[in-house]
């Protein structure tokens, strides 16, 4: 907490509110360690996104962005779902994906 209040924030509110963002979707459980601050606020200062640690090895066979949805695509977004306890934002993380086209593939795929 004390390296967030003591960084200058040259991009004000905003980029306090997008390093805050990456740190709640970097969190490696309930709590953000100083690591994790460090990192991203490292990365905010270069000037380049914080690269977000694989949340579980995907197999070789994970659904491509420009691929369309297939039924073995339903597996590995139950799975991706499951590892995340929901979170659609981190599924799609995992599976490479943008949160709009895990959105297309649930609903090309009838899931809900």
């Amino acid at each position: 907490m004390e390296r967030l209040a003591d960084y200058p924030w040259p991009g004000n509110i905003r980029q306090l509110h997008n390093v805050l963002e990456r740190l709640v979707l970097l969190a490696e459980g309930a709590t953000v360690s100083a690591r994790e601050v460090e990192h991203v606020i490292r990365s905010e200062a270069a000037g380049t996104p914080a690269a977000s640690p694989p949340l579980y090895n995907a197999p070789a066979t994970a659904v491509r962005p420009y691929l369309p949805a297939q039924s073995h695509d339903r597996q590995q977004i139950e799975q991706a779902l499951a590892q995340t306890h929901g979170n659609k934002s981190r599924a799609a993380q995992v599976l490479g994906l943008t949160l709009r086209q895990l959105n297309y593939r649930i609903k090309r795929l009838a899931m809900t």
